[in-house]
């Protein structure tokens, strides 16, 4: 669960930056 919220976390960091 945590994993899925850190991974949702750096793909949406990854397409902002």
């Amino acid at each position: 669960m945590m994993d899925v919220y850190m991974s949702s976390l750096r793909a949406n960091y990854l397409a902002f930056v």
